[in-house]
């Protein structure tokens, strides 16, 4: 998932449908954002409700990104339901990439009220 623009402060990704993971067949799979790779922005625990030790906070810059490895040993439809925070008056907005393509240029996030509500916003896809 790479941002383009200020993204909300996100704390983990579940990814839910006919799975073919490792370990997992069918059911959903949860990864937290400190496990993610991060670039641009920063693992931070400041605000609290985040479900695992931390959340990534992309620190209002544009280039930040953060990536997770879902290894799926076939194609399958899968929901990602993404966990955030958005303590801003207005949406933000993120690309998605999947295999290096752009799957969603514009996705939304809507505004939590603060930084330490946390809400769900979600994306179906194809993994391969």
């Amino acid at each position: 998932m790479i941002a383009n623009g200020q993204g909300p402060n996100l704390d983990s990704i579940s990814v839910t449908g006919a799975l073919s993971v490792t370990s997992i067949k069918g059911g959903s799979l949860t990864l937290r954002a400190e496990d993610a790779i991060g670039t641009g922005g920063r693992v931070s625990d400041i605000h609290d409700g985040a479900d695992g030790e931390a959340f990534f906070d992309y620190t209002s810059r544009t280039d930040a990104s953060l990536e997770w490895r879902v290894d799926s040993r076939t194609a399958s439809e899968a929901e990602l339901l993404f966990r955030y925070a958005l303590g801003a008056n207005a949406p933000r907005t993120m690309a998605v990439e999947i295999n290096g393509v752009v799957f969603e240029r514009v996705f939304t996030f809507d505004p939590t009220g603060s930084w330490t509500n946390w809400q769900t916003a979600s994306l179906r896809t194809d993994l391969a």
